[in-house]
């Protein structure tokens, strides 16, 4: 590891990434991890200091090749991230492994086990034993995106058990001649298994139901831009 890069161990540079860089054949190029996000641009920590770097696309945690104060690449992403919804103790346990209170928190709603976002942009954290882990806001919701083939490789024992059933578009719901109906009646399937399939199939259905929503809206807007351009064509 080239002495002047050193100083970014604790941030998880190594001689891997060392040969990353190497890989350019430009001694002019300096490594850099982006610590923060928004929407001015990225700050990124470099061997001698902080950079502010005005790129698109860069993610916190994202290590980079920089020319000074200019981006030239970006490294393979391997970017160790916490995520979850608001009041899921995120920061709390960031503050935990730094050992100081690093990131503010909030109190959790009594009503409701919610809480107010306290973390408003990503940030990189180094830890006292060397690497780093980086904080993100509250979601709102974590959805299922191109997921049917995952559901199924996920419920494979119950994709067997269908392959008994009556009707070929079983829904496993009560229809008669159901195979997997009856491997829960007789204690070959666990019925909670069961049930958490129908909730995947019903999230999984339903994104593809908003998807093609989204698609016929915009289909509708091209057609309607389109029959405005022709009349003005006309009238012209």
């Amino acid at each position: 590891m080239h002495q002047n890069t050193a100083a970014l161990a604790s941030l998880g540079w190594n001689s891997r990434r060392q040969a990353e860089l190497d890989g350019f054949g430009r001694e002019e190029l300096a490594p850099a991890r982006v610590g923060r996000v928004d929407r001015g641009g990225a700050l990124a920590i470099g061997a001698e200091g902080p950079i502010r770097l005005e790129a698109p696309g860069l993610v916190a945690g994202d290590w980079v090749a920089v020319a000074g104060e200019r981006l030239a690449a970006v490294l393979e992403r391997r970017t160790l991230v916490l995520i979850g919804e608001s009041g899921a103790g995120k920061s709390s346990l960031v503050n935990a492994l730094v050992g100081a209170e690093a990131f503010p928190t909030g109190d959790v709603r009594a009503g409701d086990a919610k809480c107010r976002h306290t973390t408003t942009a990503r940030h990189l954290v180094p830890l006292p034993g060397g690497g780093a882990l980086i904080d993100t806001p509250g979601l709102r919701e974590l959805g299922l995106w191109g997921s049917e083939a995952g559901v199924a490789a996920a419920f494979a024992d119950i994709g067997a058990l269908a392959e008994g059933c009556r009707f070929g578009d079983c829904r496993h719901e009560g229809e008669p001649g159901c195979a997997v109906i009856r491997a829960v009646e007789e204690g070959r399937l666990d019925p909670v298994r069961l049930d958490s399939l129908r909730d995947l199939t019903r999230e999984t259905d339903a994104l593809a139901l908003r998807a093609d929503e989204r698609e016929w809206r915009a289909h509708g807007r091209r057609g309607s831009r389109l029959v405005r351009q022709a009349l003005r064509a006309k009238r012209r």
